[in-house]
């Protein structure tokens, strides 16, 4: 549930949140030296996530992986699915109200925490 919640503050913040500082708002992207491995690294891991290319390499240890089945996997999916909305749920909504409570405090008199 903490995961859920702190990756929705993470999101709210990156992509809806305004720059806190002015070397923030006048940011650009890195340079070569910084996108080069992060390229690296993602073909990498695009490549890797493709079992079918290495079938037999890596399977002693993929069949040591339990893998649910029938009702377990179901029950496991609604459980996960139960805590990622309620962790989702509970940070949308404190970040939506500190929010609302720091924009009173920027317009208006702001009395008490």
């Amino acid at each position: 549930m903490l995961t859920a919640f702190y990756m929705v503050r993470m999101w709210k913040l990156v992509f809806l949140g305004g720059p806190r500082a002015d070397a923030a708002a006048h940011a650009h992207e890195g340079s070569v030296t910084l996108v080069g491995p992060l390229i690296v690294l993602a073909l990498l891991a695009v490549v890797g996530g493709y079992r079918s290319l290495y079938p037999h390499a890596f399977a002693g240890i993929i069949g040591l992986v339990p893998e649910a089945e029938g009702a377990a996997h179901a029950t496991i999916l609604a459980v996960s699915l139960g805590v990622l909305i309620l962790g989702a749920g509970a940070a949308w909504t404190f970040y939506a109200w500190t929010r609302r409570i720091r924009w009173r405090c920027v317009y208006r008199e702001c009395s008490g925490p």
